[in-house]
């Protein structure tokens, strides 16, 4: 099969790291450039772990609104359906900020640490400070995002 411009585009990545990895000696991972490509391919599946972690939290959101209003009262239903969406809303956007934040702020600690154990130190200490600050963020989130649509319930009635 030719090469073509948009094969090119398509393969030139995946090819290249193929290349280097094999040539590095990655098959027997005692290669830097391993524990780099590890560390993309974890933040790769982290990055889709989040967005099933989104899909997961809209989810039960939805079911806990469905079966409210199946048993519930018509004023019972309107009210969940507010606090759920603004719970969801809020851990979302918080939880999203706090890990941002915690990530921001982690460069210089975690640097160091990770200079003291040969790199790996550093990528748990940013992985559990950010996932800490995503964690408390959409807690925190959560809770004021239920707060706001219950007010925003109370006030619409």
């Amino acid at each position: 099969m030719p090469i073509t411009q948009s094969s090119k585009k398509h393969w030139e990545f995946p090819v290249v790291v193929w290349f280097i990895l094999e040539k590095s000696g990655c098959v027997r991972g005692d290669s830097w450039i391993c524990d780099a490509y590890r560390v993309a391919r974890a933040s790769q599946y982290m990055k889709v772990g989040g967005f099933i972690g989104i899909g997961l939290g809209g989810s039960a959101s939805a079911l806990k609104v469905k079966e409210t209003c199946r048993v519930g009262s018509k004023d019972n239903c309107q009210r969940v359906k507010y606090t759920e969406g603004g719970n969801f809303v809020g851990n979302a956007a918080v939880g999203w900020l706090g890990g941002a934040s915690a990530a921001a702020g982690v460069g210089t600690v975690c640097v160091a640490i990770g200079a003291g154990t040969a790199g790996l130190g550093g990528i748990l200490c940013i992985l559990i400070v950010v996932g800490a600050g995503t964690a408390a963020g959409g807690a925190v989130g959560a809770l004021a995002g239920e707060r706001v649509g219950d007010f925003i319930y109370e006030v619409g009635k």
